[in-house]
This record gives C-alpha cells, structure tokens and sequence, in this order.
C-alpha cells in the first residue's frame, strides 16, 4: 500500500514541476517575441506571443504554484 504522505510528496512533486515548466514556456515565448521585434519578423504574430505569455503568467500567479 501506498502511504499517504508518500502520495502527498509525489502531487507536490508534480505541482513543482508543472510550475517550472510555465514559466520556462513565458520565458521562451518571451524570448522569440524579443527576437521577433527587434528583426521585424511575422508583423502582428509576434504581439500574439506576447499575449501567450501574459496568459501563461497569469496562470501560474493565480493558481499558486511555485516559481523556479
């Protein structure tokens, strides 16, 4: 049988990890939104980056997870 706490530690586990990648998902969309302004690349697509990454912020803000 399977512990409880053990169970417990594994959800936080998953949760942790969950955290980490939203925001390495924000960073990199971050990252090809920079790229894309700074060469002019794909006109109003790279705004739509931006506003991906807000999103994924606000997320991981409003549910609580913890940041790396």
């Amino acid at each position: 049988m399977i512990d409880i706490t053990q169970k417990i530690d594994e959800t936080e586990r998953q949760v942790e990890n969950m955290g980490r990648i939203l925001w390495i998902i924000l960073v990199v969309i971050l990252a090809v939104w920079v790229i894309g302004f700074l060469l002019d690349v794909a006109g109003g697509l790279i705004h739509i980056l931006l506003i991906i990454a807000a999103i994924v912020l606000i997320v991981n803000l409003v549910t609580g997870r913890k940041g790396v």
